[in-house]
């Protein structure tokens, strides 16, 4: 409800054919809202990121997380979050008037 999006880390060396096909599985088989963007990192440091198809979207459950750290290791994954703001209560119409609850 408040992931904002899922960043999946790909090492360059990992992106064959096979390996990808098996990265896709994992997203489809967690569909959902969430979009999904790759990070490609490649050896020098660079990196490439690059937004998947809306049909990747995932739902991202701990399975999710789970399933995909099996394939490209641990802190692969990233779920960026959007937390709303806390709004303190309107506690005025319990007050007495005067600013002084119960005392006279």
């Amino acid at each position: 409800r408040f992931t904002r999006h899922a960043l999946v880390r790909l090492p360059s060396t990992s992106a064959e054919t096979g390996f990808i096909e098996k990265i896709l599985a994992v997203l489809k088989s967690h569909p959902g809202r969430v979009p999904v963007i790759v990070c490609i990192e490649y050896p020098g440091g660079e990196k490439v990121y690059v937004d998947s198809d809306r049909s990747l979207a995932v739902c991202p459950s701990e399975r999710f997380v789970h399933d995909l750290e099996r394939h490209l290791g641990e802190g692969s994954i990233f779920l960026a979050v959007d937390m709303p703001p806390c709004v303190k209560p309107d506690n005025s119409r319990y007050r007495n008037g005067r600013g002084r609850n119960g005392a006279g």
